[in-house]
């Protein structure tokens, strides 16, 4: 894509591990001259049509790009890249003490020395775990715990800062809390059970494109450790997260998705024992509800041997209007993590725009019809 842009005459992009466990894209390129273009504007052309985690963190302009003796890149004689060179767009220094430490903290994690207050975390390479890092680092400075989900609210030094100095990193998240803003097509609501963590909900709507609204859905109630949800947890958890979807959008049709107990429902089966565990989630006397919303499952290829023989794993025996399956192939922990989101983002964004055109047809008639996307392990 770099190649395509009219002032670069030749690039190559490389994923750089140059400290252990922190790899990053890196690109390198020449270019036409005359025509030597900001990094800013380079990033800002790749955005138009590449995810948000195609987007290199370093651009590396190089008078030519090395080559072998065949006339190839020479990928291995490619620089580590000076991360004093990188461009941020218009540089704005810290304004007071907290933003000094908060950009010192930002510059150790991240390995990048030129850093404004108003540069977005994951637009330098951030990523989840490097923000895990990042807020463990700003704890030490602080003496107050802040969690991942702040970075819902602003993911810059300057945010970041205002928030810690109004003690607002103490104040829960609303129930319902805007991840990302879009157009005019249906939200998508992220439905999360009270106390677990989010921020892959962040990385899965970056995927969906920035024109799509999305919305977390997540309890105040106590966490539940050592025990399953009970009915009249579900019960509760249900009406207060309807309450809030409602307040967002008043009328159907609703889009919302989970994982694992973010979309718990009892599957019908033979007896497995009679602990709580099983006592919850496949009880003796259960039947089925059935509606009229279509279902969307991401699944991996291969169930494991203790979930129910079902390849729609209980929805097809809930909806009346059929179960879209997409297998990708990732580890339970793993799927709002790079790569496995991706393909999630993207599949599901392709749902997302065909029900908007079905709803922009009239072909859904609020509140009957609604799209439920779930994914599980």
């Amino acid at each position: 894509m770099l190649a395509r842009h009219s002032a670069v005459q030749t690039a190559v992009v490389v994923a750089r591990e140059d400290k252990p466990g922190d790899k990053r894209l890196v690109a390198y390129l020449s270019f036409v001259q005359g025509k030597e273009t900001p990094s800013a504007s380079l990033r800002g052309f790749l955005k138009e049509s590449l995810p948000e985690y195609m987007i290199p963190s370093a651009f590396v302009k190089m008078d030519a790009l090395p080559l072998t003796p065949n006339g190839k890149i020479n990928r291995r004689a490619l620089p580590a890249p000076d991360w004093s060179q990188i461009e941020s767009g218009a540089s704005i220094a810290p304004r007071d003490q907290l933003e000094v430490m908060l950009v010192k903290t930002w510059r150790k994690v991240l390995g990048i020395p030129n850093i404004s207050v108003t540069d977005n975390f994951f637009d330098l390479g951030g990523h989840s775990l490097l923000a895990a890092r990042l807020l463990s680092e700003v704890e030490k400075i602080t003496g107050r715990q802040i969690p991942l989900s702040v970075l819902f609210r602003g993911a810059t030094v300057e945010s970041l800062a205002q928030l810690i100095r109004e003690g607002g990193e103490a104040n829960p998240d609303p129930v319902v809390m805007e991840i990302q803003s879009g157009g005019d097509g249906l939200p998508f609501f992220a439905v999360a059970s009270p106390g677990v963590e989010t921020l892959g909900f962040g990385l899965l709507a970056r995927h969906m494109g920035p024109d799509r609204p999305v919305y977390k859905l997540q309890g105040h109630a106590p966490i539940v450790v050592g025990r399953p949800f009970t009915k009249e947890d579900l019960r509760l958890l249900s009406q207060e997260y309807i309450a809030a979807m409602r307040a967002v959008q008043p009328e159907g049709p609703y889009c919302l998705g989970g994982m694992c107990e973010g979309v718990q429902i009892a599957l019908t089966g033979e007896s497995r024992g009679r602990n709580e565990w099983y006592r919850a989630y496949w009880p003796a006397d259960f039947t089925p509800c059935r509606f009229r919303a279509p279902v969307v499952l991401f699944k991996r290829p291969k169930q494991p041997f203790y979930y129910v023989d079902d390849p729609q794993m209980g929805w097809g025996q809930r909806s009346q209007s059929g179960v879209e399956i997409h297998e990708i192939e990732f580890d339970h922990e793993e799927i709002l993590r790079e790569p496995y989101v991706h393909p999630l983002g993207e599949q599901l964004e392709a749902c997302m725009r065909r029900l908007d055109k079905r709803t922009a047809e009239s072909e859904f008639q609020p509140p009957e019809a609604s799209l439920i996307s779930s994914s599980s392990g």
